[in-house]
């Protein structure tokens, strides 16, 4: 049944390549999509994380009792076939996992929520699958969910920030070896944002902080994108880990009241030494129509810098993600050129990305990417598969990313998850190389 439903969907697919304009053609869809979390079970909310010589991807995988658990699937680096793994194993509805590679110990860390209420991590090797002990973030009465984890690769050492009560960010430090999690610091606040939502999470190597971002609520009618600064270690001397009030990623005055900005993914450029938030905001004031922008934020003040936009076409662009160009233990690279990529979902059209080109000048952080009709046509959306969510793993040495999707099947009503791999090469894409 997946390989008739597939089947029909790429002679659609084919259909509008011949009928499309606009766009450009160069990187039609590979037909060979990686199969990252394909049956007859609900495979939903995919992150991914790379390092070694594996990719891990993590996802809620909902069984036809409708039991929520979280699953891998580990690409290993000579095989383009995942390996399926079980993370979770609770008889209770666990949601939205993270992931996150810590080199020193060669790692992948786990997190998610189960419950509603109980934050979780776990450590795993693709050797040796679990390591260490299932460890609690956070459990209680209180609402705690929608953990974020980033690693600070020059110390043994991450960050996992979860959205608790509704209305905080809280968060913990792990400590961990190649035997898994080996201490776990206090709870602390990492905002005084008193209505913020979801945290998303990047540290900035060799500046001293993790940057977390999310969206707050100012007013009945407004949100905005707003984000601290987090030391990037447990230092004992500091009671509060976050630098400075909570604060606007966007300048006063950015859109009218009522016009949202919504967080929907961060990152740190090595080159300019910034951390860059991709938002989605509504530009019609109404949820209609909503377009991509990135913001600027420097690495350790509460100062932000001109906004840009990445797609603003009069068709809705959304559930944006962005990554840079990493090296192979994910730590980020500067390289010869300055470069992120930037992928959104067009609503008419389907998974797009496009290259930001960024000036490596920490003095003068500009930014500028192609126009949205010059924009990539990653996977399009067909009358059998529509895609929904979208995250991007940073490409190492080779500057390639693999961007991982959930694809959602309107006929029979199930969810999927595919990827594809991208690359860069001077100023254009490569179409999907499958290893």
């Amino acid at each position: 049944m997946k390989a008739i439903k597939v089947a029909v969907g790429l002679v659609l697919v084919l259909v509008l390549l011949l009928s499309m304009g606009g766009f450009s053609q160069d990187l039609a869809p590979d037909p060979q999509t990686l199969w990252i979390a394909v049956s007859e079970d609900a495979e939903r909310w995919p992150a991914v994380a790379g390092g070694g010589d594996h990719i891990m991807v993590v996802y809620v995988k909902e069984d036809r009792q409708s039991i929520d658990n979280i699953f891998a699937s580990v690409i290993p680096d000579e095989s383009a076939k995942p390996l399926l793994y079980p993370i979770s194993k609770h008889e209770a509805d666990c949601a939205h996992p993270d992931v996150a590679y810590h080199a020193s110990s060669g790692l992948f860390i786990v997190v998610y929520s189960c419950n509603h209420s109980d934050v979780y991590v776990q450590t795993f090797s693709p050797t040796t699958e679990s390591v260490g002990v299932l460890e609690v973030i956070a459990s209680g009465d209180a609402t705690s969910g929608y953990p974020a984890i980033a690693c600070n690769q020059a110390e043994s050492s991450c960050l996992i920030a979860y959205h608790y009560d509704e209305s905080q960010i809280k968060g913990r430090y792990i400590n961990l070896n190649s035997t898994g999690i080996t201490g776990l610091s206090d709870i602390y606040d990492l905002s005084d944002a008193a209505d913020a939502g979801r945290p998303y999470l990047a540290w900035g190597k060799g500046v001293g902080t993790y940057l977390v971002a999310y969206n707050e609520q100012l007013a009945a009618a407004e949100v905005q994108p707003s984000f601290t600064h987090v030391i990037d270690h447990d230092d004992p001397v500091m009671v509060e880990k976050f630098l400075h009030p909570s604060t606007l990623a966007v300048p006063p005055g950015f859109s009218p009241t009522g016009y949202d900005a919504l967080v929907s993914d961060a990152a740190f450029d090595p080159c300019t030494q910034k951390f860059l938030i991709s938002f989605d905001y509504d530009a019609a004031g109404d949820g209609s129509n909503y377009d991509v922008w990135a913001a600027v934020v420097h690495p350790t003040d509460p100062i932000n810098f001109t906004p840009m936009p990445i797609a603003d076409t009069p068709v809705s662009e959304s559930n944006s993600a962005i990554s840079y160009v990493s090296g192979d233990t994910q730590t980020p690279s500067c390289g010869t050129m300055d470069r992120l990529l930037v992928g959104y979902i067009n609503d008419e059209v389907g998974l797009m990305a496009v290259e930001l080109r960024g000036s490596s000048s920490p003095s003068t952080p500009v930014y500028t990417c192609e126009t949205a009709n010059q924009h990539h046509v990653v996977e399009y959306h067909t009358p059998m598969d529509r895609v929904n969510d979208m995250r991007i793993l940073g490409g190492a040495a080779d500057r390639r990313f693999l961007m991982v999707y959930e694809i959602y099947h309107p006929f029979s009503g199930d969810y999927d998850v595919w990827g594809k791999f991208v690359g860069l090469l001077d100023l254009v894409y490569l179409p999907l190389v499958l290893r």
